[in-house]
């Protein structure tokens, strides 16, 4: 057990998680982190992955900040606005569900808009080890852009925007140099240069405002992380399937954001057409393992399990009595539905389901990484309202009486997930290379385990805890935890832990220790 004894906490607001790379120690023919990455498209697992793409790895200075500006406001490769960003979880307060981790924007959503692009490209720039990054606000414009550090001096890069103050010798100036070096406006507009605005009125906006900064305020911590199993298998798509994508309720109320979804393709997509070839694509896991005795797909897939093994006809108990297994689904893609009318959730469907030939048996899922379970029924069960919107679950089933008698025959699991195109393997004219890379940024095969607990209710928040807070006001969700308090991190079966981060939304000073219990870190 591993325990982050977090102490001189103040005013946390929101949301707070952990991340845990863990390392099997079974044998087992799992593939971890499996990616196919080709020459023209980033190795975005992670922002130190991203940092080694050959196009800018080896540059510094105002080159590998072009480079990699391009990169993200490319018509193929890049982000693009929508009007708004894409949200998570059921948080009122939207610094807590909206998206701004950059390993998620490149791989999951790639739309946003100001506020999400500022802290993302903020983001990017700190993730990948190059130095600080801040967002910087234009208040005559309700607008956001980033600042990158670097060769003392500040730059401006606008991804929502698609501009930077570029002057003629290659050379990137910061916000403030666009208020005293009237040479940095005298270009013609550009791709690069507020394509979708005039440049005299930004010219009169930008000279006019201030630019307050602001820091940190990009989330962090998300990887690309999954396994494939023996009997799984993943299919990616560039395009729509099915009009499967994360619903949430902040584009209907949006008129001109759910105006845009509705058109087709139906889903989200960039509000300039100009600015990418992409909208959004799906992604298909189906795992059916062989669970009769002559097949080592149970081993290999299980999760975890107790007086069951392999049978003549499929899994069955190991003597009289009860027993269960547990199957995971672990996906880096957010999980999403058919969706259904935009006004409702309530006729979505097929996000994630389990279909099974048994007898004997009962099922239950959990969310939680085991601490609690809900129970569910049916030879086929569709698990949308449990799991849109969420990375990965728990599936139980505990079978009850004698051998044989009490057996799963079959079990098939197929989870859709949303991903966005331009992250995707991509060809180019002439000759292409590709490779297939496996394991983590770190060299480990290894496998993720997120923890993020709803600190909106007590309920979700204090079943992670084994020391409680001075005091919890949910009710106040920019100061909502006081005091040093204890999460007691238990990683699953048969693994142990790799690397450990852990993060939080607050608004004075953090301090964080980890104390190791029976665990090498």
């Amino acid at each position: 057990m591993l325990r982050n004894k977090h102490s001189h906490i103040q005013t946390i607001a929101g949301l707070a998680f952990a991340t845990l790379l863990l390392i099997t120690t079974s044998a087992d023919a799992r593939t971890y982190a499996p990616r196919i990455v080709s020459e023209h498209n980033a190795d975005a697992y992670s922002m130190k992955t991203f940092a080694e793409h050959p196009r800018w790895r080896d540059l510094s200075g105002d080159t590998k900040a072009w480079e990699m500006f391009s990169y993200l406001t490319d018509y193929t490769t890049g982000l693009y606005p929508m009007g708004l960003g894409a949200y998570e979880g059921t948080e009122e307060l939207y610094e807590y569900s909206l998206v701004r981790d950059p390993v998620k924007m490149i791989n999951v959503y790639s739309v946003g808009y100001c506020d999400v692009f500022g802290p993302v490209m903020a983001g990017i720039w700190e993730g990948a080890g190059l130095g600080k990054a801040r967002v910087a606000d234009v208040p005559y414009f309700d607008h956001v852009a980033t600042e990158v550090f670097y060769d003392n001096s500040w730059h401006y890069l606008d991804l929502d925007l698609r501009a930077t103050f570029r002057r003629n010798d290659g050379s990137l100036a910061s916000i403030q140099a666009s208020q005293n070096e009237s040479s940095l406006w005298d270009r013609e507009n550009g791709p690069r240069f507020f394509p979708q605005d005039n440049i005299n009125d930004m010219r009169g906006i930008y000279e006019a405002s201030s630019f307050p900064k602001r820091y940190n305020v990009n989330q962090s911590g998300h990887t690309m992380d999954f396994t494939l199993r023996q009997g799984e298998t993943f299919t990616r798509w560039w395009q729509p399937q099915g009009g499967r994508w994360l619903h949430h309720q902040n584009y209907e109320d949006d008129f001109f954001t759910k105006q845009l979804i509705e058109s087709e393709p139906r889903g989200p997509k960039s509000k300039h057409e100009s600015f990418t070839e992409h909208t959004y694509g799906n992604g298909r896991f189906s795992y059916t393992p062989d669970l009769r005795q002559q097949s080592t797909d149970f081993i290999d897939g299980v999760y975890d399990s107790q007086n069951i093994v392999p049978g003549a006809n499929g899994l069955t108990l190991s003597s009289s009595g009860n027993g269960y297994a547990v199957f995971e689904v672990r996906t880096p893609y957010v999980i999403v539905p058919t969706v259904g009318e935009t006004s409702t959730t309530n006729d979505d469907f097929g996000a994630s389901v389990v279909e099974l030939d048994a007898a004997n048996a009962s099922y239950s899922i959990s969310l939680d990484n085991g601490i609690t379970w809900q129970p569910v029924s049916g030879s086929t069960i569709d698990l949308t309202e449990h799991v849109a919107g969420k990375y990965g679950y728990l599936f139980k089933i505990e079978l009850s009486g004698e051998p044989e008698l009490a057996t799963v025959r079959s079990l098939k699991m197929t989870t859709w997930v949303q991903l966005a195109p331009a992250s995707l393997p991509s060809l180019r004219q002439g000759s292409n290379r590709f490779e297939f890379r496996t394991g983590d940024h770190y060299g480990l095969q290894s496998k993720v385990m997120e923890i993020q607990p709803d600190t909106s209710t007590r309920e979700e928040l204090y079943k992670h805890l084994v020391v409680e807070p001075g005091s919890y006001t949910p009710e106040i969700p920019w100061s909502r935890i006081h005091g040093p308090f204890v999460v007691a991190v238990e990683p699953p079966p048969a693994t142990k832990i790799a690397w450990f981060s852990a993060g939080a939304s607050v608004l004075e000073q953090i301090d964080c220790t980890y104390e190791s219990i029976n665990q090498s870190v």
